[in-house]
C-alpha cells in the first residue's frame, strides 16, 4: 500500500507544480559595479521580468551582466524583451538626454509576449 502512495504521489506533484509565479516581494538587485536598485520580480518560467517602483520593466542582460531596462523588438518574427543598454538604476533617468530615457512598455504587449511563451511551451510537451 505505501508503494501505491509513493507512485501516486510521484506522478501528481510535477503536474501540480508545473507553473510557478515569481515572488512578489520588493528584492534589492546589485549590478555589475555594485550599484543596487530595488524592484520586484513578475512573470513565470515561461517568461519574466523585473518592474521597479515606477513600473519601469527591467532584464537582465547577460553581455554586461547588468539589469537594463527593457524595451520590446521583433525578433525572429516574435515580439521579445531585451536590454537597451541602458542600466537600471533607483535614480530617475535623465528625461532630457534621448539617449538616455526610454519608452514605456505597455503591460498589454508583456501579457502578449507571456502568452505566446506560455503557449510555445505548452505545444513542445
Amino acid at each position: 500500500m505505501k508503494y501505491i502512495y509513493t507512485i501516486i504521489l510521484a506522478i501528481a506533484i510535477p503536474s501540480i507544480v508545473s507553473a510557478v509565479p515569481a515572488f512578489t516581494g520588493t528584492i534589492e538587485f546589485k549590478q555589475a559595479d555594485n550599484s543596487t536598485f530595488s524592484a520586484k520580480m513578475q512573470g513565470d518560467e515561461w517568461f519574466n521580468w523585473i518592474e521597479d517602483k515606477k513600473g519601469n520593466i527591467i532584464t537582465f542582460n547577460p553581455q554586461t551582466k547588468s539589469y537594463e531596462y527593457g524595451i520590446i523588438k521583433k525578433v525572429d518574427g516574435a515580439l521579445e524583451l531585451v536590454p537597451s543598454g541602458i542600466q537600471a538604476a533607483d535614480k530617475p533617468l535623465i528625461s532630457n538626454a534621448s539617449s538616455n530615457t526610454i519608452e514605456k512598455i505597455d503591460r498589454a504587449t508583456l501579457q502578449q509576449i507571456w502568452k505566446e511563451k506560455r503557449e510555445k511551451a505548452s505545444s513542445h510537451k
